[in-house]
């Protein structure tokens, strides 16, 4: 026998779906409003968590020595795509 009722999970993806199709259906304009609006709650914080997030000591000595490491490579003039991308089948 069939249930005849959505799950939870279900509903959020038919949501989820209604949701999407609504987004994609408005102006760029409207869209630039809205990214604008995240970008403003992420910059004053009202939307930041309460939750400090830290690392431990050992990963944050790591994190240093990587940063002062990157200093003892020059930067170099010009950067090639080529170089920069492994798995380019461009010889």
């Amino acid at each position: 026998m069939q249930n005849k009722y959505i799950s939870p999970l279900g509903f959020f993806f038919l949501a989820l779906s209604f949701t999407v199709m609504a987004d994609s259906a408005e102006t760029p304009e409207k869209q630039d409003e809205k990214t604008r609006q995240w970008l403003d709650l992420q910059k004053n914080g009202q939307q930041a968590s309460s939750h400090k997030q830290t690392l431990s000591g050992p990963a944050a000595a790591r994190v240093y020595q990587r940063y002062l490491d990157s200093f003892s490579h020059p930067i170099p003039e010009y950067y090639s795509e080529v170089e920069s991308n492994p798995f380019s089948n461009s010889p």
